[in-house]
């Protein structure tokens, strides 16, 4: 099969590619993935299959169980006891031109140094300085957890990071694992929807904002072969930032 050559701009952007294709060679995808005098050759996409959608299952309620809700004696006690979804979200400023969207226990700390060692390789992967950071927006605490937080905390949650970043207009988003796009979408979007462009994030009538995804950097140390979707993603995000492309 015919394989598409990546241009590279210095040798260091060359070896930080290989260093996130080396895990696949090591696997048995040396007959897809090679490399030569001037960089690696990716893997050609391989063609999808759609879906068959599952058969809507009929759910049904009793009307005779009901949840009491808690009464308050004051507004004291009420406020107190309301969910406070900023309590879960952190910014930092970056230097470079567009949002990581992450999930984290830590939000003083977002990368473990293992991960922060290949999140640096993802960025020089796409020929962006590693002296300069893009700016983040970081979902801590319980909210980051892989278990959702009670429906209506999660979507009080929701509204607050799409809050975020309906204030940041022109820069894209690339959103980290699977849990920070579903409190970005308000459980709406997946990492298929995404990058098929079926999912977009509607800042104000007739526009969107750019929106790039793929796994968390925890997760590709953890399962390396996943490695070959996340270099097609960081692809979609350079072409955001050297094109526009939305």
């Amino acid at each position: 099969m015919m394989a598409m050559k990546k241009q590279f701009s210095s040798p260091e952007q060359a070896q930080a590619v290989r260093v996130l294709l080396d895990d696949l060679q090591r696997f048995g995808y040396t007959d897809s993935i090679g490399t030569d005098a001037f960089g690696v050759l990716v893997t050609p996409v391989v063609p999808t299959v759609k879906p068959i959608s599952p058969a809507p299952v009929k759910r049904t309620v009793d009307e005779s169980f009901k949840i009491k809700a808690p009464t308050h004696k004051n507004k004291a006690a009420k406020a107190a006891s309301e969910f406070d979804a900023e309590q879960f979200i952190s910014t930092r400023e970056g230097e470079l031109g567009f949002t990581v969207i992450l999930t984290t226990d830590d939000a003083d700390n977002l990368f473990k140094e293992d991960e922060y060692a290949l999140w640096r390789r993802m960025l020089a992967a796409i020929n962006l300085p590693l002296d300069k950071e893009p700016s983040y927006l970081i979902i801590s605490g319980e909210a980051a957890l892989d278990k959702p937080l009670p429906d209506d905390d999660e979507e009080l949650l929701s509204k607050a990071v799409q809050k975020h970043l309906m204030q940041q207009r022109g820069l894209p988003a690339f959103v980290l694992g699977m849990r920070a796009l579903q409190i970005l979408s308000g459980g709406y979007a997946t990492p298929a929807t995404v990058r098929r462009q079926e999912y977009r994030f509607e800042q104000e009538k007739g526009c969107f904002l750019p929106l790039a995804t793929t796994y968390h950097v925890h997760t590709l140390l953890r399962q390396p072969l996943l490695k070959r979707q996340a270099w097609s993603d960081l692809l979609q995000l350079e072409s955001m930032l050297t094109k526009g492309d939305s």
